[in-house]
């Protein structure tokens, strides 16, 4: 069932099964993505990130070849605890089936840290992200979020999808959730998420296998991702 399900997973050079996977995971990190388009960004996150006091480990992680040349990775390494990482070898993943943001989610699965605040390239902390950790609601369920931009146009239609994909919705997604309630287009945000991959390891699955082909599509057409 896992090789029919993930078959990326299992024929990738990181691991031999998703519970050797989730296994592996240990201590905290930043993880980020990033293509030669956005290497300024990145570079210049980092170092943000530095100057404002964070000491976490971070993961870069890119797509293929074409993705990221040799100085561009150089650049990353070259800056205070930053390793670079291929997510074409580290899972069977063709850079041609991907668009920006699908690998966001193989990159947290990809990353060795067990509890990880994925940041993108062009996010910016005026504190250590670290804090993040200490919030109630990371330390109630394993996971932060932030709401996304407000948008009116389109909220029955996104609510109808969230309906049929979902079936019953959680009390608190009902009660809170900002979609269900036809209060905007767009419910979170992805720039900044925080989450212990083993607690929360089968919905990061979940994540990854809907950026993937057949059901991007589907999905794409309603979410970005």
């Amino acid at each position: 069932l896992e090789t029919s399900l993930y078959p990326w997973l299992r024929s990738g050079a990181l691991s031999t099964s998703a519970a050797s996977l989730r296994d592996s995971y240990a201590g905290r990190g930043i993880v980020m993505t990033t293509g030669a388009k956005h290497f300024l960004y990145a570079h210049h996150s980092i170092r943000a990130l530095r100057m404002v006091g964070s000491t976490l480990p971070i993961e870069v992680h890119y797509l293929g070849r074409a993705d990221l040349s040799p100085a561009h990775i150089a650049a990353l390494t070259a800056l205070p605890n930053v390793t670079v990482q291929d997510l074409s070898l580290a899972f069977a993943l063709s850079p041609e089936r991907f668009h920006s943001w699908a690998i966001k989610p193989f990159a947290m699965l990809a990353s060795s840290f067990r509890e990880m605040i994925f940041v993108d390239a062009d996010a910016l902390f005026f504190q250590p992200p670290e804090t993040l950790f200490d919030s109630e609601a990371y330390k109630r369920t394993g996971t932060a979020f932030f709401m996304d931009r407000t948008m009116l146009r389109g909220t029955q239609r996104i609510r109808e999808f969230a309906l049929n994909a979902i079936g019953v919705p959680s009390e608190y997604a009902w009660c809170h959730g900002r979609v269900f309630r036809n209060l905007t287009l767009h419910e979170g945000e992805s720039g900044v998420v925080v989450y212990d991959k083993v607690v929360n390891f089968h919905a990061l699955l979940l994540a990854a296998k809907m950026n993937l082909e057949p059901w991007k599509g589907f999905m794409y057409r309603h979410v970005h991702g």
